[in-house]
């Protein structure tokens, strides 16, 4: 799938969401929506309220199994990569339609010679509401996000196995725009859907030095240049009796080549190595436990489908969604 006819996926499946959700708003009038606690990917695109929080820390197990090749064709790895990773979400409204959210970032993984728990990368992300729904014009939700990437993880000087770094040395900036729309099922079903666009605005180079995250040498003298990345995040969350919610969710993924570069001393800059371009699509059941709209529990599941130089990885994983 081009990155090109991303674009095109998103006018439809907004179009795909605004006639049904106002033919059920009109039906329904302003009807109470159900408490949901969100996919365990798609973002909410709708603005905290001036003063609240969110926070969402997300525990999970990794496991690589092996990878797919420029022709699909699945590789297993023996022996299976394994990470314990802990995610932590935290979202702050700051106006009416402006919220400011920080992700934070930490693994250990299962491996010789791993130095235990370390930090991981980072992200910085500002959202802004640009639609607010009203029952009797049955908008959606419509926002836009910018998010700068920073490698707060140890990605260089490590030692002389990778095993110790936890970054990737990533500093780039995505810009996304994300989308939220209910629908009014037979026998009080609720169905809420996200869909989600992302794509990289700017990919700077990062300098590198010694053994890293990309198994550079010791003697190693460089830049990293990680590939611009697009992709659509579409996730849908249906009621089902009492505070049980079913997820469903699928996220398409197409990354640009990863570069490495060498600085030999008075001569211009080399290509060294890096990571091709490709893509994945995984897929990301879950189901919720919700006790309130405060307050509500997801456990699920993310795997790999299919994809193109891409890795194969299950990856369980349970968060607690907490408003305060």
């Amino acid at each position: 799938m081009p990155i090109r006819n991303l674009w095109r996926a998103l006018p439809v499946l907004l179009a795909s969401t605004l006639w049904p959700a106002s033919t059920a708003l009109a039906d329904e009038g302003a009807r109470p929506r159900p408490a949901f606690t969100g996919p365990l990917d798609a973002l909410n695109p709708t603005a905290l309220p001036p003063g609240v929080w969110v926070i969402e820390p997300y525990l999970s197990w990794n496991r690589g199994n092996g990878s797919f090749d420029d022709h699909r064709r699945y590789h297993h790895a023996s022996p299976a990569s394994r990470q314990w990773g802990l995610a932590l979400p935290i979202q702050y409204g700051i106006t009416r339609n402006l919220s400011l959210h920080l992700i934070l970032s930490a693994a250990d993984r299962q491996a010789p010679g791993s130095p235990g728990v370390r930090a991981g990368d980072s992200i910085v992300r500002l959202l802004y509401q640009l639609t607010h729904p009203d029952p009797q014009r049955s908008l959606p939700v419509i926002s836009l996000t910018l998010a700068q990437a920073i490698p707060s993880g140890r990605y260089q000087h490590l030692q002389a196995s990778a095993v110790d770094g936890m970054g990737s040395g990533s500093r780039n900036t995505v810009l996304g725009i994300n989308t939220q729309t209910y629908f009014w099922l037979p026998q009080d079903h609720v169905l809420r859907l996200r869909a989600n666009l992302y794509w990289t605005v700017l990919a700077p180079l990062t300098g590198l030095r010694g053994h890293t995250a990309w198994n550079t040498p010791a003697d190693f003298d460089g830049s990293l240049r990680v590939g611009r990345q697009a992709s659509l995040d579409v996730a849908g969350e249906y009621t089902l009796k009492g505070p049980w919610v079913l997820v469903g969710e699928v996220i398409y993924s197409r990354f640009m080549p990863t570069r490495l570069y060498r600085n030999p001393p008075g001569r211009d800059r080399q290509r060294f190595g890096g990571a091709p371009g490709g893509d994945s699509l995984v897929l990301a059941p879950a189901i919720e436990y919700n006790w309130n709209a405060w307050i509500g529990l997801i456990a699920g599941v993310e795997f790999t489908a299919t994809g193109r130089n891409s890795s194969h990885r299950i990856t369980p994983q349970i968060a607690l969604n907490m408003v305060f």
